[in-house]
C-alpha cells in the first residue's frame, strides 16, 4: 500500500478536495466517526472549531492510500492498513473520515484525522513519515505485493520521485514530470564537460542558464525554468566542477529572448498541430469513459437501492421474531429473547459483510472495464508524446545555421507523421 501523509490544516480547503467530482471520476464516502456531523465539510469544520481553542494549527493528520498499480485492494484492507496507522501513531478513537476516490481505473483511499483530543491537546506525531513507510512495508509484505525499490534499499529509491510544486510546474505544460527530471539527468549523465551538456540539453529542447540565485537551471523552449541541482540530484560544488561558474551564463531573461528569436511561435504551432491530432483520436475515448462512469454509477446507485430494500425486509424478519405480551415476557424469563438478540446481531453483521462484498465486487468489475478504456488512451498520450519528442529532438539536432532553412521541412514531416507509416518508420 502506497502510503502519503501530512499534518494541515485549511479544513475547508481539504474538504472541497475530497469531495471533488471534477477530477475524479467517482467519489464515495465510506464513513464518518467522532463527529457530530455526518457530512464531510460539517465535520471538518467541527475540527477546525475545536482546534481554535488550541493554538494548534496543523489539527488535521491527511492520509492517502493507493495499492501499487495492477494490484486492488478490498474495504478490509484499507480498514486493516488504517487501523495499523492509528495503533502506531496513537489516533485510536479520534474522530475521522474516511472516502474513496476512482480516477482513470485506479481507486485509492483518503482519510483525515483530528489531531485535538477531548483534553483539548494535540496528538504528537513524531518520525510519522518513517512510520508510514513502515506501515507500507508491512502491508506489501502481508498481500504479497512486490516490494518498490525503495522498500527494498534505501539506496534505491526512484531518483526520479517529484515534489507537489514540480508536479504542478509540469502539469501546466502537460508534460511528464518523471520524464522532465529523466532527460535533465541523462543530459547531465551524457556530458563530460560543459560544451558536451549544452548541446545535450539543447537536443532534448532545453538551454543552460543562470538562476535568480546564482545556480545553473535548465530552460525549455516555452520559458519554463528548471533546477539543474533538483533535477540531476547534484550539489552546487559539483555542476559548477563540470559547467564553470554560473556567472558566465546568460540569465533566464536573456535565454528566453534568444529562443523567442529562433523558434517559439513556428514549435508551439506544430505542437498544436499534433495535439488537435490526438484531441480528435481521444474524444470518442473521452466519450466512452463519460458513459461509463454514467452506467457505474446508476449501477451503484441500483445496488444501494436493492441493498436497503433487502436490509429493511431482513431487518422486518429479525424483528418478528420478538413476541409480544405475556409471551413475550416469558421469553426474556426463560432466555430466549437474549438468544435471539445475539442470533439477529451475527445475521445483521453477516448480512452487512455480504453487501459489502457485493459493493467492492461490483466496484472491481468497473475498475477492470473502465483499466480497458484507459489503456487505449494511455497509448495514445504515448504516441502523441513519441511524435513531439522526434520533432524536439530532430529540430533541435539541426545545425544554429541550418535550423530556420531545415524548420519548413520537419513541420510538414511531422504533419504526416500519423498518415505516413513508412514516415514513422523513419523516425523510429
Amino acid at each position: 500500500m502506497i502510503i502519503k501523509a501530512s499534518q494541515r490544516g485549511f479544513a475547508r480547503k481539504l474538504g472541497h478536495h475530497l469531495l471533488n467530482v471534477e477530477d475524479n471520476e467517482h467519489v464515495e464516502v465510506h464513513s464518518t466517526s467522532g463527529f457530530v456531523s455526518s457530512d464531510v465539510l460539517g465535520a471538518l469544520d467541527e475540527a477546525e472549531a475545536i482546534a481554535k481553542g488550541t493554538r494548534c494549527r496543523q489539527y488535521l493528520f491527511s492520509i492517502s492510500l493507493s495499492p501499487p498499480k495492477g494490484e486492488r485492494a478490498d474495504i478490509e484492507t484499507y480498514e486493516t492498513a488504517l487501523s495499523m496507522i492509528e495503533e502506531k501513531m496513537g489516533l485510536e478513537g479520534q474522530p475521522r473520515i474516511v472516502l474513496f476516490h476512482e480516477k482513470n481505473g485506479r481507486r485509492h483511499g483518503h482519510a483525515v484525522y483530528s489531531r485535538i483530543t477531548p483534553e483539548m491537546k494535540a496528538i504528537n506525531l513524531p518520525f510519522y513519515k518513517n512510520r508510514m513507510a513502515a506501515i507500507s512495508k508491512q502491508i506489501y509484505l502481508a498481500y504479497g505485493w512486490d516490494l518498490p525499490p525503495g522498500h527494498q534499499d534505501r539506496k534505491l529509491t526512484n531518483p526520479l520521485n517529484y515534489s507537489l510544486a514540480e508536479w504542478q510546474q509540469a502539469r501546466r505544460l502537460d508534460l511528464d514530470p518523471k520524464q522532465i527530471k529523466a532527460t535533465l539527468r541523462e543530459c547531465w549523465q551524457s556530458g563530460k564537460t560543459k560544451a558536451q551538456v549544452k548541446q545535450a540539453l539543447e537536443r532534448k529542447g532545453f538551454y543552460l542558464a543562470r538562476g535568480d540565485r546564482r545556480g545553473f537551471v535548465a530552460v525549455d523552449w516555452r520559458g519554463e525554468v528548471f533546477s539543474l541541482s533538483r533535477s540531476t540530484g547534484q550539489k552546487r560544488k559539483v555542476l559548477e566542477e563540470r559547467l564553470g561558474p554560473p556567472k558566465e551564463l546568460p540569465s533566464v531573461d536573456e535565454t528566453r529572448e534568444m529562443i523567442d528569436q529562433q523558434l517559439c511561435e513556428r514549435m508551439l504551432s506544430l505542437i498544436g498541430q499534433l495535439r488537435e491530432q490526438n484531441e480528435q483520436q481521444l474524444f470518442s475515448q473521452r466519450a466512452k469513459v463519460r458513459r461509463l462512469q454514467d452506467r457505474h454509477q446508476r449501477q451503484r446507485e441500483a445496488l444501494k437501492a436493492q441493498q436497503k430494500l433487502n436490509q429493511d425486509e431482513e431487518s422486518l424478519i429479525r424483528q418478528r421474531r420478538f413476541r409480544r405480551g405475556a409471551l413475550g415476557l416469558w421469553d426474556r424469563i426463560r432466555g430466549r429473547w437474549t438468544q435471539i438478540e445475539e442470533r439477529n446481531r451475527f445475521e445483521a453483521f453477516a448480512a452487512h459483510k455480504r453487501d459489502q462484498a457485493e459493493r467492492d465486487d461490483l466496484v472491481n468489475k468497473q475498475i477492470i472495464e473502465r483499466e480497458e478504456v484507459e489503456n487505449v488512451i494511455i497509448s495514445l498520450h504515448a504516441v502523441f508524446e513519441q511524435d513531439r519528442s522526434r520533432m524536439i529532438d530532430k529540430v533541435f539536432s539541426a545545425l544554429p545555421a541550418q535550423r530556420y532553412e531545415t524548420l519548413a521541412a520537419i513541420i510538414e514531416d511531422v504533419r504526416n507523421i500519423r498518415e505516413s507509416p513508412s514516415l514513422a518508420q523513419e523516425y523510429a
